[in-house]
C-alpha cells in the first residue's frame, strides 16, 4: 500500500490544483493525477499512449499511478520496458527492482542487484540493495484469507462480540473514489458462520471515507475515522476521529474526538481493555509522515493532552494502524523502522509504567514483502485477523486468519528445555549534590529490548540492592520526584557483581534557576542539525518537560571558540532553536521554551581564541544547556 493511497486505506481525500502541469503529453491524464484521481489518470494515459506508445514520460506516470494503487504487477510490466532501454542507468531501474520485491520475486530481484552491481559500480542506490533481502522467521502460525473477502479492499478487523467489523470499499454506496476506482471506504460487519457481510453503520451524512474504528467494551461507544468536505478547508479534507455511542440499540450522531487537530489529519484509534490508553496516528505537529500519539485518563475520566510515542517507535516514516491486543500489547504498522522495509510492516510495543518498550519486529507468516497491518486478536495472538495484500496482483488488501499451530508448539516445547536465567547483582547511593541520602527514589532496570527486567526503590539511607537478570547491555533510569532524572547503561558478564559503588549517583534538584547540561546534545562542526545520538537525551528532555507540565525551561546553545565570535554567535541561535524545533515536534507548547544562543561566550575549557585544541575537546564546549524558569 503506498502511502499516497490515503482516501482509500488511510480515509483522506485531498483536492489539489494543477499548478505548472505540461503543456504536451497528456493534459487530462496529468491534471487527474495531480488530483491524486489515479484510477482516471490511468484511463486518460492509455489514450494518450495510443498515439504514442513509446512515449516515456506518458509509461513511467502511468506505471506510477499503478503502483500508488498497489498494482505492482501492472507498474513492474511498464517499468522493466523503460528500466534497460539505454545502456546510461535510468532512476526507473530502482521503481523496476521495487516491483519484484513487492511480486515476491526474490531470485529475479537478487539476480538483478548483483548483476546491476557489476554494470554500474558506481550507483551507491544499487550497491545499497545487496543486503536488502533478509531471511526472515517464521511463527508456528498458519494464515488464510477469509471467505467474506470482496474483489475490492477488505482491511482493518475489529472484533466486536462474536462478531467482525472491517473497513471496505466493496460497491455497495453509488459514490466512488476517483483516486481508486473503487467505492468510498465503510463500515461492514458478518460473522465467521454465515459469512453475510452488511452495512454496520449509517453514513451520518459523511460524504468521503468511513473505517478504522476500535471499541470501548462491550461496544457500548465506537471510535472512528472519516473526512467530510464541510469540515476545514475548501480543497482539503483531513482525517479526523470521531466517537458514537450505542443507545438502545442505535448510534448517535458522531462527535469529533476531543484531541483532533484542525488543520492536521488523524485517523486510526485504538482503545486498550481497560479503556484507559488511547493511541492514534497523526500527522501534527509537521513531522515526516504519521506519527503515534497516546493520552492517559486524568481524574475526571477526560483525555489528557496527546503524546508522541519514542522516537524508536516513531520513524520518518509512517507508523499508522495501532491496535491494542489487551492492557499494554500495541500492535502497529510502519513503512519506516526496517531499513529494509518495502511497506507496511507490523511491530509490537508494551507499554508499562508510563512507558512504552522498543518496537519488536513480528515474524511470517504476519510480515510479507507486502504490506502488513490491521490486526486483531482475543486470546493474546494465539488466533485472530489482520489485513495485507500479499498475493494480490492488483493492490488490493485481503483480511487474513490466523491461528497457532498446537501441534508444533507441543513439540518444539516437549523438544527444548527451558532456558537457565542467571542473576547478576548491583549495588550503589544515591544522594544529593550536598551529600545527604535520597530515600524512595526509584531504579529500574531494562534491557536490550527495552523491557524492564528489574525495579527497586532506594533505602532511608540512600543505598539500594538488586539482583537482576545477566545480560550484555544494561540500561538503567533513577527517577525521584524533585530531582533531574538520571539515565545510563554498563555491560555485564554472567556471574559479574558490580562494584559496591558501581552507581553512586548524585541527583541534581529540579528547581527554578537550576541549570543543567544535556550532555550528549552535539552538533558536526559548522552545523546545527540534530545528531541521531542526540535524540536519547532530547527525549528524556521532553520525558521531564511531560512529568512536570508546568515547568518552563530556557534551552541554550554554545559553541566552540572557532571562527569568527559574531557567527558563533548566530550559529549557536540557530542549533537552540533546532533543539527547540525538535521539542515542539514531540507536542510540547511553544511557550514553554525559550531558545537563546550564547556563542563562545562561555567556554567550558582552555579552548579559547588562539589556542590548539583537538576536536574533542572543541566538541565539548558545543553544548546545550537547560535552566529552569519555572516549575508553577
Amino acid at each position: 500500500m503506498n502511502y499516497l493511497k490515503w482516501s482509500m486505506t488511510f480515509h483522506c481525500v485531498i483536492i489539489l490544483s494543477l499548478i505548472n502541469a505540461p503543456i504536451l503529453g497528456c493534459p487530462k491524464g496529468d491534471k487527474a493525477y495531480e488530483l491524486l484521481q489515479y484510477s482516471k489518470a490511468i484511463k486518460e494515459y492509455e489514450k494518450c499512449l495510443k498515439n504514442n506508445p513509446n512515449d516515456t514520460y506518458l509509461l513511467e506516470k502511468m506505471g506510477d499511478a499503478y503502483l500508488i494503487l498497489d498494482n505492482s504487477q501492472k507498474a513492474g510490466e511498464i517499468y522493466k520496458k523503460l528500466a534497460f532501454q539505454h545502456k546510461k542507468y535510468n532512476p526507473v531501474i530502482l521503481k523496476y527492482l521495487n516491483t519484484l520485491y513487492l511480486n515476491n520475486q526474490l531470485d529475479a530481484y537478487q539476480k538483478n542487484i548483483d548483476s546491476l552491481c557489476i554494470k554500474y559500480p558506481k550507483q551507491k542506490e544499487i550497491q545499497k540493495l545487496k543486503s536488502a533481502i533478509i531471511l526472515s522467521q517464521h511463527e508456528d502460525f498458519t494464515a488464510n484469507p477469509v471467505k467474506f473477502n470482496a474483489q475490492e479492499a477488505d482491511y482493518s478487523p475489529v472484533l466486536y462480540g462474536d462478531k467482525i467489523v472491517f473497513s471496505s470499499s466493496r460497491p455497495t454506496h453509488k459514490k466512488s473514489d476517483l483516486f481508486t476506482g473503487q467505492a468510498f471506504s465503510h463500515l461492514y460487519i458478518t460473522d465467521t458462520v454465515s459469512n453475510d457481510v452488511v452495512a454496520f453503520l449509517p453514513d451520518f451524512g459523511l460524504k468521503f471515507n468511513m473505517g478504522s474504528c476500535a471499541f470501548t467494551n462491550p461496544g457500548k461507544k465506537i471510535y472512528f475515522s472519516a473526512n467530510d468536505k464541510s469540515h476545514w478547508g475548501k480543497n482539503t479534507h483531513f482525517l479526523q476521529i470521531y466517537e458514537s455511542e450505542n443507545i438502545n440499540e442505535k448510534w448517535s450522531k458522531p462527535q469529533l474526538f476531543v484531541h483532533n487537530q484542525r488543520q492536521n489529519n488523524n485517523t486510526h484509534p485504538a482503545i486498550n481493555k481497560s479503556e484507559n490508553l488511547f493511541v492514534f496516528a497523526s500527522d501534527r505537529y509537521g513531522n515526516s509522515g504519521m506519527d503515534l500519539y497516546y493520552c492517559t485518563q486524568d481524574a475526571t475520566g477526560k483525555w489528557k493532552q496527546p503524546t508522541r510515542l519514542k522516537n524508536t517507535i516513531n520513524s520518518t516514516g509512517n507508523e499508522v494502524f495501532p491496535v491494542f491486543i489487551n492492557d499494554s500489547l500495541l500492535i502497529f504498522s510502519s513503512d519506516g523502522l526496517h531499513p529494509h522495509g518495502k511497506g507496511l510492516d507490523m511491530y509490537k510495543t508494551t507499554y508499562r509504567k508510563g512507558k512504552w518498550s522498543e518496537p519488536i519486529l513480528l515474524n511470517e507468516p504476519f510480515n510479507s514483502v507486502a504490506d502488513d497491518y490491521g490486526l486483531c486478536s482475543h486470546d493474546n495472538m494465539k488466533t485472530g485477523y489482520f489485513t495485507s495484500n500479499r498475493n494480490q496482483a492488483e493492490g488490493n488488501e485481503d483480511i487474513y486468519y490466523f491461528a497457532q499451530n498446537l501441534l508444533d508448539s507441543m513439540i518444539t516445547t516437549s523438544s527444548v528445555s527451558e532456558p537457565v536465567i542467571t542473576y547478576i547483582s548491583t549495588r550503589g547511593t544515591l544522594t544529593t549534590e550536598k551529600g545527604e541520602p535520597i530515600t524512595d527514589a526509584n531504579i529500574i532496570y531494562y534491557n536490550t529490548d527495552g523491557d524492564i527486567i528489574a525495579e527497586i526503590k532506594s533505602n532511608i539511607d540512600g543505598s539500594f540492592v538488586s539482583k537482576i537478570p545477566s545480560s550484555t547491555l544494561i540500561q538503567y533510569k533513577v527517577e525521584k520526584k524533585g530531582y533531574l532524572p538520571e539515565t545510563g547503561s554498563f555491560a555485564t558478564q554472567t556471574g559479574d557483581l558490580i562494584s559496591e559503588n558501581g552507581l553512586n549517583l548524585k541527583l541534581k534538584p529540579l528547581k527554578k534557576d537550576v541549570v543543567f547540561t544535556l550532555e550528549n546534545i552535539y552538533y558536526d562542526y559548522d552545523k546545527w542539525d540534530i545528531l541521531p545520538e542526540s535524540e536519547v537525551e532530547l527525549n528524556n528532555l521532553f520525558d521531564i518537560l511531560t512529568q512536570y507540565p508546568n515547568m518552563k525551561i530556557e534551552l541554550s546553545s554554545h559553541t566552540d571558540a572557532r571562527g569568527k565570535d559574531a557567527y558563533n554567535l548566530s550559529l549557536s541561535e540557530k542549533r537552540a532553536k533546532s533543539a527547540v524545533a525538535y521539542l515542539l515536534g514531540l507536542g510540547i507548547q511553544k511557550e514553554r521554551i525559550k531558545a537563546i544562543g550564547y556563542g563562545e561566550t562561555k567556554l567550558t575549557n582552555h579552548c579559547v581564541n588562539g589556542v590548539t585544541c583537538s576536536d574533542e575537546e572543541h566538541r565539548k564546549n558545543r553544548r546545550t544547556e537547560v535552566k529552569i524558569i519555572s516549575l508553577e
